[in-house]
Order: structure tokens, then sequence, then C-alpha cells
């Protein structure tokens, strides 16, 4: 009784053009014997004809598929040997609509996902006249310190660059490049994938939801140089990725007959500069009014609370005023890039006169400062920063 209804259920299926769920249960609940059987007659449930029966044989077989075939299908696209027999025998041997059937069953398979991707790894990538800098997430820490992880977003912040992009949006949107795809680990992508794409694809052979966090470039005109700094994340990771990174763009000028390798030690020394210090404004001058005032609040709050009911009350308005105005140039000095204190100067271009001249011992210098000797030394006018880009983890 339970193989007629069976034989029914099937034969349901078969009707609604369902193969793949009768291909699977055919092959374990059905041997030639029960399909001879099921041609005769059941009673009151079913009768299936010869042609039916013939039919459900042909569900129950899987076509033969080449291992040859199954093979480069993985080497491809990394994914298991099961599911690319699975995917060939879907589409009927078609190795490119076999790649697709796994992407998109790769697709399917991360878009279910919802753990977060806690975990992150910075990557940068410094061209001639513009730099990118990519922020890549994953669930876990042993992916974000595998190589393919770390090929991926080196890989990410030279399509950033290269695009211009500064949000994940833009980025997701870019195809790569032959020579995106150049690295070992990501020989199972090609050129022309769309990078959101290419995050699902390595998402679905990760096991693991990847995703594109912050997205920055920066670009210097003509004459400037681009410079950036990675602090390392982990001891064997690869050079360019980290856990903080900055870019800063330089130009001196005049720019005619200028060093590039001593702007290049400059702008390379900014850089780690940025790291350390971790600006927020490139200049006094360029922080924003609504937040020199919200600054400016708390700390007059801040001050009439450390006074205490009594004083506060009292409290002369100039003093005050000057109080504000010592808290907000200390305020410029700690988040104004050009106002701060350089960090880690080295001895040969921590404070030094004309260029050939004695070394010096390294000195506390401000930034801006730092730079008006350099120039002087280098027979400049100035060195203009004309921007820097700054991420942390």
């Amino acid at each position: 009784f339970f193989s007629q209804v069976g034989l029914r259920i099937f034969a349901c299926c078969a009707e609604a053009d369902m193969p793949h769920l009768y291909m699977y249960a055919s092959r374990l609940l059905y041997s030639r014997s029960m399909l001879h059987f099921a041609a005769k007659p059941m009673g009151t449930i079913s009768r299936l004809t010869s042609q039916q029966a013939l039919q459900l044989r042909r569900f129950s077989e899987a076509p033969s598929v080449p291992a040859a075939l199954v093979k480069a299908l993985r080497d491809r696209t990394g994914a298991s040997i099961g599911k690319c027999r699975e995917a060939l025998c879907a589409e009927g041997g078609d190795a490119e609509k076999a790649a697709e059937w796994l992407r998109k069953r790769g697709i399917r398979s991360m878009e279910r996902r919802t753990a977060d991707s806690g975990e992150a790894l910075l990557a940068l990538n410094i061209g001639s006249s513009i730099g990118g800098l990519v922020e890549v997430r994953a669930e876990t820490d042993f992916v974000t310190r595998g190589m393919i992880f770390q090929r991926l977003s080196l890989c990410l912040a030279t399509v950033a660059a290269r695009e211009r992009a500064s949000s994940p949006t833009g980025l997701g949107e870019a195809a790569l490049l032959e020579s995106d795809c150049s690295p070992t680990e990501l020989q199972q992508i090609h050129a022309g994938t769309a990078v959101d794409a290419a995050l699902l694809e390595l998402g679905s052979i990760l096991g693991e939801r990847l995703v594109v966090g912050r997205v920055q470039h920066l670009a210097v005109s003509s004459g400037g140089v681009i410079a950036g700094y990675v602090h390392p994340k982990q001891a064997d990771g690869l050079s360019g990725t980290g856990r903080i990174a900055a870019l800063v763009a330089l130009k001196p000028e005049p720019a005619e007959g200028c060093d590039s390798d001593r702007l290049n030690e400059v702008a390379g020394l900014l850089a780690r500069h940025v790291v350390a210090a971790q600006p927020r404004f490139l200049s006094a001058t360029s922080i924003p009014e609504h937040v020199r005032q919200r600054e400016e609040n708390l700390m007059r709050e801040a001050h009439l609370e450390q006074l205490g009911p009594k004083k506060a009350a009292a409290v002369d308005e100039k003093v005050l005023t000057k109080v504000l105005e010592g808290k907000m140039k200390k305020f410029c000095q700690e988040t104004a890039f050009l106002s701060q204190e350089l960090i880690a100067a080295p001895p040969q271009t921590a404070a030094a006169g004309a260029e050939g001249s004695k070394p010096e011992a390294t000195k506390s210098i401000i930034v801006g400062e730092w730079l008006r000797v350099q120039a002087k030394a280098m027979s400049l006018q100035e060195l203009i920063v004309e921007g820097f880009q700054l991420a942390a983890l």
C-alpha cells in the first residue's frame, strides 16, 4: 500500500515538472521491479501505464557526467565534487551554466545567513596619483587570517583606487579585471565579475558571509604623491593589510624639479603619523562650525560642573571665555592634522636646517612647522597636504 502511494506521489512530481525532487526519492525507494509493478493496476488509488513507468525510470536515472568535467568545474569554482556533479547534471553537462548554477546557489546560501560579520581587515593600494582603502568583513577571525581573504582585500583596494569608489555600493558594482584575478588564491574568480558577485562566490567557498565595510579613495593633483601606511593586524599578514590604515596626499610647490624620493619619504612619514595620532581634521580652520560649537558647549558645561554650583554662579564671563579658548586650542592640537605634534620623526628629518647639514636630535615639532622646514630644505616654497584618509578597526 505504501509503495503504491509513494509511486503516485512521485508521478505527481513528474507531471508538475519537479524532476529534481523525484530523482532523489526514486533512487532511495524504488527498484526496477517496483517500477515494473507500478505499470500494473493499483485498485482505486491509481493506474500507471507502461509509458508512465518508463517516464519514472527516466527521472530516476541521473545522466552520466565525465569525471574530468567535474574536476574542471571544481578547479574553477572551488565547490565540492558532489555539488559540481549535481550542477552539471542539472544543466545537462554545460560547464558555463553549471558555474552559474553554483553561483546562484551560493547567493541564496549567503543571503540566508544571519550571522554578523564581526571580524574585519583593512587593505591599502597606492598608485602614482591615487590610493584606495577598503574594509572587508567576515564572521570569524579564522577566515580573515586566511590567504584567500587577504588577497581578496588587496584586490578590492586596487579596484577602489581604480574606480575612485567611496562607498560599498559603488565598489560592489565595479567589475574585476584580469589582473585583479591573477593571484593563485583568486583563480576561481574570472575577469568581468562584479565585486558583489565575487564576494558571494568566495563566501560560498569559505562558508561565511563576506561584506565590504568602509571604502575610501584619495587622489592628488598633478605633481603630487600619494603615500600610505598600514599597521599590521597579525605578524604573518600580507603587506598592505592590517587594522589601522592611512593615506596622505602631498604636493610640492612648485612641482618642477622636486626630488621625488625625498617627497615620497616625507609623505610616508606623514602617513605613519596619521596612523599613530589619528587626526580627525586636516587643519584647525577646516573643523566644521557645528563641531566647534558642540565642543565648546561641552567644555563650558564640564568646567562649570567642576567649579560647583556656588563658584559657577559667580564666575566671570571673560575668565570663562579665556578658559574655553585654551581648551579649544588644545582640542585643535589633538584633532587637527597640521596642528599636532609630529610623532616618531627620525633624527635626520626632525628639525634639520639646510639640506646636508648635520643631523639634529629628535625634538617635539608641530606637523605644519615641520613641513615648512622640509620645504626649505628641499628648496621649495611650501609642501601642501591636500588631504588624508584614515580607517581603524
